[in-house]
């Protein structure tokens, strides 16, 4: 006798949602990687010296890191002009 649906999964259908499950927390954890490189690379070009950038974290959990990968593309980098004006004091010396 047949049902409407079927009340227990079968082992093909339990096998797939195992693997959707895993390719999930797997997709998660690349992006968390990445929002983390794109964080360094930010403090690396001079901002954020105060801390960790919760923005841009919020930026990547919440969009995605493209964006932030974006976003630190287009900031410009602070850290050759403070050692311009580091060299220019020492000249200056």
């Amino acid at each position: 006798m047949s049902t409407y649906g079927h009340s227990a999964l079968s082992s093909n259908d339990s096998f797939f949602l195992i693997a959707l499950v895993v390719l999930g927390v797997v997709v998660l954890i690349a992006d968390l990687a990445a929002v983390n490189l794109f964080t360094d690379v930010a403090i690396d070009k001079g901002h954020f010296k105060g801390g960790v950038p919760t923005s841009m974290w919020l930026i990547g959990i919440f969009a995605t890191p493209i964006t932030v990968g974006l976003y630190v593309l287009m900031l410009p980098d602070l850290s050759k002009k403070d050692a311009a004006k580091q060299e220019q004091k020492k000249i200056e010396s």
